[in-house]
């Protein structure tokens, strides 16, 4: 899914967000929804301000060219009110996300849509950082089946240390949720998969 999806459908799709964009951490838009604009400053101003929310507190948090009065600062969000309005700004591994919200909506049930994307994307990074090590663990497990066969293990004793170890890696990955799950298994089908290797030793 592209970044203009997330904003899109995941955020001002849901009702609850009346305006949105995603930033990357240097201020670059990365997609916005239509007639909003945050500006580079704002942003790079927004990003330090989950490491030191101080000015934040005592100048208040600028998006849009609208000021809003900071209530939360901490190192993953930031939410803030003008009003019955309000902003909810989430930061995840490369982006921040900035979900705007007008009355009637409730501060809760905006958060709950940002801070919801946020964990996803951040599951996401997360198992793809996993993903991308596969291959070099396939590879070193079919190392150690050498040294198995050099210590006269069996074959069948290998395959059960495989097939332990991909079944608990699925289901280490399965708590982020049905999304990232049916990623990880579709990869898995692929080169590089533990499956492959072992219907390879099963035949």
């Amino acid at each position: 899914m592209s970044w203009q999806a997330y904003v899109d459908t995941n955020l001002v799709g849901t009702g609850k967000i009346a305006q949105a964009a995603i930033h990357g951490h240097n201020g670059q838009v990365w997609a916005t929804s239509v007639g909003f604009s945050v500006n580079s400053s704002e942003v790079q101003t927004l990003v330090a301000a989950f490491t030191d929310p101080s000015p934040l507190r005592a100048s208040g948090l600028h998006l849009g060219g609208v000021k809003y009065i900071a209530l939360k600062c901490d190192e993953r969000s930031i939410y803030a009110k003008k009003g019955a309005d309000g902003a909810v700004c989430v930061k995840t591994n490369q982006a921040v996300l900035i979900g705007i919200y007008k009355e009637p909506v409730q501060p809760g049930e905006a958060t709950k849509v940002v801070e919801a994307l946020a964990d996803y994307l951040i599951s996401v990074s997360y198992v793809s950082k996993i993903m991308a090590q596969l291959p070099y663990f396939v590879e070193s497990i079919l190392q150690y089946r050498s040294f198995c066969f050099f210590m006269l293990w069996t074959d069948i004793y290998f395959l059960a240390v495989i097939k332990t170890l991909y079944f608990q890696f699925l289901s280490f990955v399965a708590r982020y949720g049905p999304d990232v799950r049916l990623t990880v298994r579709v990869s898995l089908l692929e080169a590089h998969s533990f499956k492959k290797y072992i219907f390879q030793y099963e035949r």
